[in-house]
Order: C-alpha cells, then structure tokens, then sequence
C-alpha cells in the first residue's frame, strides 16, 4: 500500500452517553408527540421497509426535524437498515467507546427494540450488509456474521489471539465473498490491523501495510466501486495522529 500520512486521526469515534442494559429482553421507544410519518433508511438510503413517528426533538436552521427511536442502551455506534428484510434495523452499542456494549436488533423499524442474545455483552463497533442480506458486524470480539436478518450470529475466527477487536468491516461492491475487517492496534499489543476474507469470513489473510505507523488502529477501508483493486485504509493513534495507506492490487502491496 502507497502511505498518505496526515497529522490528524483518520476517524472519530461518536457515540450517545448512557451504557447498555443488557437485563430486558424488548423495549418499546417511549411515545412522544407526532408528526408526519417517515420512512427509515440507513446512511446508504436503503430503505428499513417501516415508519416511525416524526417528533421534532431538534431543529435546525433548515427545518429538519429528529425522532427518538432507541434503543434505550445509548452509546449507539453504528445502524444498519436490511436491504433485505422489511422493517429489520440493527444498533451496536459501545459505553463510551469501550467493552461491555451489546447489539440491538427492531423488526418493526424501529418502534421496539431487543438485545441479541449471542452478542449481549459484547460491544459493536460497525455493522454492515453484503446485498443478499448476510450482516457482519465488528466487535470488541472477532467479526460476527448472520445469515438469517440477524437473528442469530457466529464469531469468524480471526486467529488473532486475545487482541481481537474489530473497528470496522467492508464488504467489495463487487464481490460479496471479499471482506474487510478494521483491527484495533490494542495499544501496541496486535501488529494486524487490517484481514481480508475472500470466502465470506471463511478463512482470512494479512492484508496490514508493512510501513504502517505501530500502534495505530484502522479505523476505515474503502474500496473503488469502479475499480475494486483500489483500497483505501485509513489509521488514527490513541492520543492523536493519523495516516492514509492506498493500495492498487486488492491490498496484496
């Protein structure tokens, strides 16, 4: 990969500020005063296939108008809309960033929410969908995968030991089977930071650029939808800095 270094972090981490209740099995968002009805879609405009009521909970100074969905375990770190699967919405959770969050899966777009046994417990840091609906999700342990709209869930072994906690996952535009995980450097202790799978998280290689900065964590990957040989990775430090790697050969350099 080509290094196009930066001095400042390639990624910031947002989050709301309460930590995740793992003890009820559903809950309802509370009611509040109503609008007109909206379509939910995730940050790709993929529609969730359900409404929700529109409350205006902040306004700008366009007019747009914000909704209180839930879940109720605050710390939302990623959202990801089903492009699948009608109404299927899912939330990772990470207080403050760190362990200890859970995923929260809605089958009804939002309205209710409930905690995913198989990841209770488990921050998730990024969710993402391949096109047939198969979801990966990075979390404080491994990247996790579900076939069946994210009901249910499997850890991909990474073999990477006890510093496994996936960022970030990209999924090439192109192929599928062609999987990206974002590895957390765990402050000097995990040197790879960037897996690939071409199998669909079956078996993964070591796609970390060699001259990349120790200690620095991936935090993104962007792949070219017109040439996906073309990957972008980019890098953040704990306590500051940054740095951009590119790669034209599907990160095999």
């Amino acid at each position: 990969m080509t290094d196009l270094r930066s001095s400042s972090p390639a990624l910031l981490v947002l989050g709301l500020a309460a930590a995740a209740n793992a003890g009820a099995a559903t809950y309802a968002v509370p009611a509040v005063p109503t609008r007109a009805a909206k379509a939910l879609s995730d940050e790709y405009g993929r529609r969730a296939g359900a409404v929700a009521a529109e409350a205006p909970a902040h306004v700008d100074g366009g007019g747009a108008a914000w909704s209180p969905l839930g879940p109720p375990g605050g710390d939302v770190t990623d959202v990801a809309a089903s492009p699948t699967d009608a109404g299927v919405v899912l939330a990772g959770t990470a207080p403050s960033g760190q362990l200890g969050g859970s995923l929260y899966r809605s089958t009804d777009g939002g309205a209710t929410w409930s905690i995913v046994p198989a990841l209770a417990g488990i921050s998730v840091f990024h969710i993402t969908y391949a096109s047939d609906g198969t979801v990966y999700a990075g979390t404080q342990d491994s990247v996790w995968k579900s076939t069946d709209a994210g009901a249910s869930w499997a850890p991909l072994a990474l073999d990477l030991g006890a510093n496994d906690t996936v960022l970030g996952v990209t999924i090439d535009p192109s192929d599928d089977s062609r999987v990206w995980a974002c590895i957390s450097a765990s402050a000097g202790f995990q040197t790879i930071t960037v897996m690939q799978s071409t199998d669909a998280g079956a078996t993964w290689q070591d796609r970390t650029p060699p001259d990349a900065t120790a200690g620095y964590n991936c935090g993104a990957i962007a792949i070219d939808p017109a040439d996906p040989q073309t990957v972008v990775a980019g890098f953040r430090g704990d306590f500051g800095g940054g740095e951009i790697w590119i790669s034209s050969d599907g990160g095999a350099t």
